[in-house]
């Protein structure tokens, strides 16, 4: 049957519109946007080896993804990522076998390198961070029902099969190494009912607690050894116009100082087995990712000198002294706040409500007793919602394809 005139004009211009979209205003967009924040917070940044390295990689993965996702889906799919093309056939092979998203994942990996050859930190973490929120909202709110809509059932057991953005094995291992040896550590061992019940018994929390004392003891080995790696390396300064023009206030000290203690919370307010076994990996998985970019990306930030005239300032004199000032990028006190409020919100939100406020004192406190720059806090709370919701195994995630 032949396709009428005013049939192909439409598809043209559906294509014309995707490829528009795809390929100039959305890059136009978050260009705009990170180029506006830079020049009100301007950001001194030289990309050195390292960064330029984790570029090409990026790019080489991303055009892999983004080719080859694209490939899959017309010789496959027998279609288009367009309305008017779709796929006529859902294809669950390839790349797609692998994860459900490479054709997003591809292009953020891309627009990440291009954002660091730009030699811009706002477009690295505040576009890069923007653009996979915008695929999540268009993923979930359009393109998922329309995919259940088309294909039905074997749309929903796919989805329900395979991982969002890391491979399942990666995430299958990196999952299992964890819980295997938190049940060696605490001597864990699940006999009862209630265990069974995925219920949280009065012996497993006090088991729980003890964990936690073995991660603090791992994390502050883990943090100073990290700051002596990146102190062989140059340090960058990320702070911007806005960070110089806030004052030093001692007295925030106060909320910046409850991180040490935000971390307690989940043992005491969640129910779940396994949200909390959850929790404990994807936060440990959260803090080995800042980490290496501590090590890849060193920043160090400014500390002012003051009177110890008071129990505040002499507080403000313990935490200068017994943390470094490397390590700030991304900030791993905003991280853990956020990490903790997003959780507990889901089982109690009561806590949930008390840990966001808590988690925005932490936040401005490590500015103003300048602990950190509004860049660090800025990541360090986006580090944290990508670890809660890309490995969210609480139900699956309501994904399409992309």
């Amino acid at each position: 049957m032949s396709t009428s005139p005013s049939s192909t004009f439409i598809k043209a211009v559906d294509i014309l519109g995707y490829q528009l979209v795809f390929w100039v205003i959305i890059p136009a967009t978050l260009f705009g946007l990170g180029w506006s924040v830079e020049r009100a917070l301007p950001l001194y940044w030289e990309p050195g080896v390292r960064a330029h390295l984790l570029a090409t990689l990026s790019i080489l993965t991303g055009s892999v993804l983004l080719i080859g996702a694209l490939t899959q889906l017309r010789i496959k799919g027998r279609g288009f990522p367009v309305p008017m093309l779709a796929p006529k056939v859902l294809v669950t092979g390839g790349l797609y076998a692998v994860i459900r998203h490479p054709l997003y994942v591809g292009y953020t990996l891309l627009w990440f390198a291009i954002s660091i050859q730009l030699a811009s930190v706002w477009m690295t973490v505040m576009s890069t961070s923007l653009l996979l929120l915008v695929w999540y909202t268009y993923v979930v709110y359009i393109e998922e029902p329309d995919l259940l809509r088309r294909f039905g059932t074997p749309y929903e057991e796919y989805r329900q099969q395979t991982p969002l953005l890391l491979p399942r094995t990666w995430q299958m291992w990196l999952f299992q190494v964890a819980e295997t040896w938190q049940a060696k550590v605490t001597g864990w061992v699940r006999t009862s009912k209630e265990d069974e019940h995925d219920t949280i018994t009065p012996t497993l929390r006090r088991r729980y607690l003890g964990l936690v004392v073995i991660i603090y003891v791992l994390w502050i080995v883990g943090y100073f050894l990290m700051a002596w790696v990146s102190s062989h390396f140059d340090a960058t300064r990320l702070q911007s116009p806005l960070d110089r023009w806030l004052p030093f206030v001692p007295i925030m000290n106060y909320p910046y100082i409850l991180c040490y203690l935000v971390p307690l919370v989940p043992f005491f307010t969640l129910k779940s087995q396994k949200h909390l076994n959850r929790l404990i990996v994807t936060y440990v998985m959260m803090n080995l990712a800042a980490y290496c970019v501590f090590i890849a990306f060193p920043v160090e930030t400014i500390r002012p000198h003051f009177e110890v005239n008071s129990f505040t300032t002499w507080l403000i004199s313990v935490v200068y002294s017994a943390d470094t000032s490397r390590n700030c990028f991304p900030s791993l006190h905003a991280a853990t706040a956020w990490f903790i409020f997003l959780h507990v919100n889901r089982a109690s939100k009561i806590w949930g409500g008390i840990l966001f406020v808590a988690a925005i004192g932490i936040s401005a406190g490590a500015v103003l007793i300048k602990q950190h720059y509004i860049a660090d806090i800025l990541f360090g709370a986006m580090l944290a919602l990508w670890f809660v919701y890309a490995f969210d195994r609480t139900k699956p995630t309501s994904q399409g394809r992309g």
